[in-house]
């Protein structure tokens, strides 16, 4: 792709050398990975810093650098006068116009697909994961980028990260397109808002799960965490959809950022409070074989068993459900249809690896549960869940 097409995406400008006429062939962040034609983007992280390395990256072959550094040391392959000097493009904003130059380069895939992101302190995983299994089970091809694994729509494979860098995700996603994917589901996490990673995606369908304590050795205060996840509605355009955890007090903030224009869908598991237009959801017996639910919304009301553990899944699952059913009525299925295919997902869903997953039965000794838990509250609902469905 010629290097000044791509940097237009960004609002970049050449500081050092001529966009006229570059080709590039490959967008990178880890110069060692770098090949003749890259884009190296030297931007500063949290343990390292890229501009140490853009002098490796040119001599790998590099043809242009983004960074924030008009000045950067480039090394003297840069010097040596074969071929045309490596460009130096300078944006406002490193991370930003990483992410757009990215979409740029791999073809704009987050356009192509209905993406679904999904914030929030716990619960992104599940959610994530049975937004994903609903879509499938119902003949929406859907990738997955997680904490646990990443499914491109050639492989599933281990996760590295929960949300990752700007290049790899545009990458994952466009072998989503190219594989025949409609949807995609992501968590997003408040670093990946905060560093801009998912900011030059389209993103359709946004979902909050919960806001409690964590990161705050990165946010520092909680008003900087919960401003980090509000960053995810506000890029929802119009006729996109919210799909908001009304039963958290966190909720209305993150329904303020959104746009006038965006579809909001409260979920709760409370009674019935008024005459808005939720999605509900009642337990009816949380066993260690899964967990009985009747969810409810505005057009049709659906129940069953599913595979779940844990009372607190119903909520997951509700909102999985809001979320799937906005990207099936994109994908042309009116309500009826809707109904019969999230019906019939509804035995099938399970929890994802590590998260209350039941590994010993208890027969001949204590009932085994591994859970991810990394937050105190998390570490009550896993713990209240277990006591509730283990015998006495």
């Amino acid at each position: 792709m010629d290097l000044g097409e791509l940097i237009s995406a960004a609002e970049a400008r050449c500081v050092r050398g001529t966009a006229a006429g570059v080709r590039v062939c490959d967008v990178t962040e880890d110069s060692r990975t770098a090949v003749p034609g890259s884009l190296f983007v030297a931007r500063r992280g949290l343990t390292h810093d890229g501009r140490a390395h853009a002098a490796a990256a040119v001599e790998c072959g590099a043809v242009a650098v983004l960074t924030d550094d008009p000045e950067i040391d480039l090394g003297e392959m840069a010097g040596r006068g074969v071929g045309p000097k490596p460009c130096v493009i300078v944006p406002e904003d490193v991370s930003l116009a990483a992410a757009k130059i990215a979409e740029r380069f791999y073809g704009d895939p987050s356009s192509k697909l209905t993406l679904v992101a999904i914030t929030g302190t716990n619960g992104k995983t599940t959610v994530a994961h049975l937004v994903h299994q609903i879509l499938n089970h119902a003949g929406v091809r859907c990738g997955l980028v997680g904490t646990v694994e990443v499914d491109d729509g050639r492989e599933v494979a281990p996760a590295m990260m929960t949300t990752p860098p700007a290049t790899e995700l545009s990458r994952a996603l466009a072998s989503m397109v190219d594989s025949g994917c409609g949807a995609c589901a992501i968590e997003a996490s408040s670093h990946a808002l905060d560093q801009r990673r998912v900011a030059g995606l389209g993103v359709d369908v946004a979902v909050f799960t919960n806001l409690t304590g964590d990161h705050q050795d990165y946010h520092k205060t909680m008003d900087a965490y919960a401003g980090a996840k509000r960053r995810l509605f506000a890029m929802l355009p119009e006729g996109g959809v919210g799909v908001f955890n009304a039963d958290d007090a966190g909720g209305a903030g993150m329904a303020d950022a959104a746009h006038a224009g965006v579809e909001v869908r409260w979920c709760t598991g409370r009674p019935d409070t008024g005459n808005a237009p939720v999605w509900r959801v009642r337990t009816t017996g949380a066993t260690l074989d899964g967990l009985g639910l009747e969810i409810g919304g505005p057009e049709y009301a659906v129940s069953g068993r599913t595979r779940l553990i844990g009372a607190h899944n119903a909520m997951n699952a509700l909102e999985a459900v809001a979320a799937a059913d906005a990207v099936l009525g994109r994908a042309g299925m009116d309500a009826s249809e809707r109904e019969r295919e999230i019906a019939a997902a509804l035995p099938t869903l399970q929890a994802p690896r590590g998260r209350l997953e039941w590994v010993a039965p208890g027969e001949t000794g204590p009932h085994v549960f591994i859970d991810f838990a990394h937050t105190d509250d998390a570490l009550r609902a896993a713990l209240e869940s277990a006591r509730e469905i283990v015998p006495e």
